[in-house]
């Protein structure tokens, strides 16, 4: 299936406040990646980012002095969404090397996500084609079609310790050089319930403020991970179904009209 991304927002005002939010918090993780190997703080790094983003950051690279080596996901000869998975800095140098090798396995079998596979970890629930966490360790895996993950392609587990201390020093770097807001938000992000699920090769990722839908592996069979959250925006709709939050009624004598009556009746 050639490649395709559809964006859907969930309403003008979910657009208007977090489309702008996520372009900028691409923007401060494409500087914050190469100024952290440049500094010294991260030995090296890897990072997978969307279509011109990559010729920022290969500028970047050259004025800071940094090795960078990138490949192309998917095929140049096939239309659509372009991604590159970029590594910053030396090859073999702070990299966990199970994560390494299972990525280079991914680039090999021409895998397109490994979210389903890496989900084997998490528990399934009364059907096993649906697994549900409340770790936050799938989120990075979850939103990768829309913000910029920084890490292998295909971690060796979704509780690699490499991870969470690759991330924290993404954190730190962001607020160090002023993208304090930027750091807030993809926290922010990180933490609001998210579904993925696949079938025929069809992906669609369903948040609380935007909706995608791309190509991936095919299954014939439909597949579903989903990430619990701890946090709602406000920009979320309310729902009957995973992810959004369903509306709360108020009982019969909470409600003004309740009130009123009993005021009027004494």
């Amino acid at each position: 299936m050639p490649g395709f991304k559809s964006v859907a927002w969930v309403s003008d005002q979910a657009e208007s406040v977090w489309s702008s939010r996520f372009k900028k918090i691409n923007e401060a993780l494409t500087e914050t990646a190469v100024e952290l190997v440049a500094g010294g703080l991260l030995p090296s790094l890897q990072i997978t980012v969307e279509g011109a983003l990559y010729f920022k950051l290969m500028h970047l690279a050259k004025e800071y002095k940094v090795s960078l080596e990138s490949h192309l996901l998917g095929s140049k000869d096939i239309p659509g969404p372009v991604y590159y998975h970029v590594l910053l800095g030396e090859t073999n140098s702070g990299l966990c090397p199970a994560c390494r090798k299972s990525s280079q396995a991914m680039v090999g079998e021409q895998q397109k996500e490994c979210l389903w596979q890496l989900s084997a970890e998490l528990s399934e629930g009364k059907d096993p084609l649906i697994r549900e966490t409340e770790s936050p360790s799938v989120s990075g895996l979850l939103w990768r079609k829309m913000l910029s993950h920084t890490g292998p392609l295909r971690p060796c587990s979704l509780h690699c310790s490499s991870l969470s201390r690759i991330d924290k020093k993404i954190m730190d770097g962001l607020r160090m050089n002023g993208y304090v807001e930027e750091a807030e938000w993809r926290e922010t992000i990180y933490s609001w319930p998210v579904e993925w699920n696949a079938v025929n090769g069809i992906a669609e990722l369903r948040t609380p403020v935007v909706k995608l839908a791309y190509d991936t592996d095919a299954f014939t069979e439909k597949r579903c991970v989903r990430y619990m959250g701890t946090s709602y925006p406000d920009e979320g709709p309310f729902g009957r179904n995973f992810p959004y939050k369903r509306r709360r009624f108020l009982r019969v004598s909470d409600s003004k009209s309740f009130k009123a009556g009993l005021a009027h009746g004494n």
